[in-house]
């Protein structure tokens, strides 16, 4: 999907100074805490979403769409999957 790059810079500022640290901008996949992290702090706290196993498979769904495997990935890209996949565009 070509990005939307309003929605984009709005998402990094979300992100805060972790988009632009080296160890806070990109997200292994493979990493449970940080998984729950992005659930925890993002979903639940930024987008005011309810906790459910719905978040979980979002998160799951962000990082397949996301090409890569076995990478890390860009925090705000995955963020930005999440925010399109949930409608969530005006919590930002």
């Amino acid at each position: 999907m070509p990005p939307e790059p309003e929605l984009l810079d709005r998402v990094i500022k979300a992100c805060g100074p972790a988009a632009f640290s080296v160890e806070g901008a990109s997200i292994d996949p493979e990493n449970g805490a940080e998984r729950e992290s992005i659930r925890s702090h993002f979903l639940i706290r930024k987008l005011g979403l309810r906790d459910s196993p719905d978040l979980a498979e979002a998160v799951n769904a962000a990082f397949e769409a996301y090409p890569g495997k076995d990478e890390p990935r860009y925090r705000p890209v995955i963020y930005y999957l999440l925010v399109k996949y949930f409608g969530r565009e005006d919590s930002l």
